[in-house]
């Protein structure tokens, strides 16, 4: 069975599409196989997404209010081009988002993601600008344009801190739980939609599959995801919610402070990943951290956010933090020196974070009764000297006395 089943991993891998039928029976019916035949219907419609060529459109014409100027990236849904506003009244740059003519599901996907976007309101998330169809009709959507890098370009160039990686991760964090307050789930958080600008700003981006939790009709398949970021759920095709979020941010956090992502996730195929959903993640960021070229120790990593990024990356949605609010809130009490949330505390860990975080008054404290005892030490020496003083004085005193009485006798 186990050389049959990793058989059958390799012919998807390789993009195979699979018939149950032609499977045995005993093979069919175990679980881990039928999680990949489920896969086999869409692994067909993925490399048509990502291999169909652009049917030849004019970039001269103008969106609405929009010229476009540049191509700023293009994958298997459309483009996203930079665009100026060209109707004289402001001067403005935009993202806008094009669907490839041949493509029809993803301009329904893009329909949905102004709709969705309509409804968000927050500094950290790139804001919905304009919308429409061009001159084939096909829908586009203009965004607030990012000039910024991606969020792993932005920690190789920039090589920040740990506190400043983290007190970016925490603006992160708080975009996504206002678009979790706002009902709305995003369902692919990578490196790649997170573009953190010259002031350091973190801004989340490509709301494309995105979820509203009132909506029960839109569910995002395998071709529509990031793999090495979507959490067991969405690769089992299981029901998503806030927590599917919180495990990508988990895994973005580990990425972002260990260089890498856990158990070779970036270089698995889909089938591979799926079969290991329900393992636990095997591998802490202060390892991985031990083979990247970082601006701090990996010793840095042990303990404290180990635990945290442990806790948001449980197998079991409802074992992770509560919300993404959560996640960032144990984060500020690590940067607080507080005991955090994702260890289970005892005397020793209490006491070892409230001399990290009281470490001067602790240090004064120390000096003090150093001071005292050192004080004392001396007090107690030199009374002891004076003790030995007056001894030895009394001493002499009655030897003098019997000197005397002795004379006093002679004499007589």
């Amino acid at each position: 069975m186990n050389i049959e089943l990793e058989d059958l991993i390799d012919r998807l891998s390789s993009g195979e599409i699979i018939d149950p039928e032609s499977l045995p029976e005993a093979l069919r019916s175990h679980p881990q196989v039928q999680a990949l035949l489920k896969l086999s219907r869409v692994l067909g419609q993925l490399d048509a997404n990502q291999q169909a060529t652009e049917t030849q459109r004019s970039h001269a014409e103008p969106l609405g209010p929009f010229r476009l100027t540049r191509l700023l990236g293009s994958g298997g849904m459309g483009e996203v081009w930079l665009g100026e506003r060209s109707d004289g009244d402001i001067s403005q740059q935009v993202a806008i988002k094009r669907v490839r003519l041949d493509a029809p599901a993803f301009e329904q996907r893009l329909r949905a993601e102004r709709r969705i976007l309509a409804r968000l309101t927050h500094p950290g998330i790139a804001r919905f600008i304009d919308a429409g169809l061009d001159a084939q009709g096909s829908a586009w959507l203009a965004m607030e344009y990012i000039d910024g890098q991606s969020l792993t370009d932005w920690a190789q160039t920039q090589r920040p801190s740990l506190p400043d990686r983290l007190r970016l991760f925490q603006q992160i964090c708080q975009a996504v739980h206002a678009a979790h307050r706002q009902l709305v789930i995003h369902r692919d958080l990578k490196p790649a939609n997170v573009l953190v600008d010259a002031q350091g700003h973190a801004h989340l981006l490509d709301f494309g599959i995105a979820k509203l939790m009132d909506d029960t009709h839109r569910e995002a398949t395998v071709t529509s995801l990031t793999p090495a970021y979507a959490a067991p759920e969405q690769l089992l095709g299981e029901p998503v919610g806030t927590a599917t979020d919180v495990f990508a941010l988990g895994l973005l956090l580990m990425h972002l402070l260990s260089g890498r992502l856990p158990d070779d996730r970036a270089n698995l195929a889909l089938p591979q990943l799926v079969l290991r959903a329900g393992n636990p993640v095997q591998q802490r960021a202060s390892d991985l951290a031990e083979q990247q070229d970082l601006p701090y120790p990996p010793m840095a990593l042990r303990g404290d956010l180990d635990a945290i990024i442990a806790q948001a990356l449980r197998i079991e949605p409802e074992a992770r933090y509560a919300s993404a609010l959560a996640l960032a809130e144990d984060i500020e009490r690590f940067l607080q020196a507080h005991p955090v949330r994702a260890r289970r505390p005892d005397w020793r860990y209490r006491a070892a974070r409230f001399v990290r975080r009281h470490r001067l008054p602790v240090a004064a404290g120390i000096t003090a009764v150093l001071g005292l005892l050192i004080g004392t030490g001396i007090a107690i020496h030199q009374a002891k000297l004076a003790r030995q003083s007056a001894a030895l004085a009394q001493r002499e005193l009655q030897r003098a006395e019997r000197i005397n009485d002795l004379l006093t006798a002679v004499l007589r």
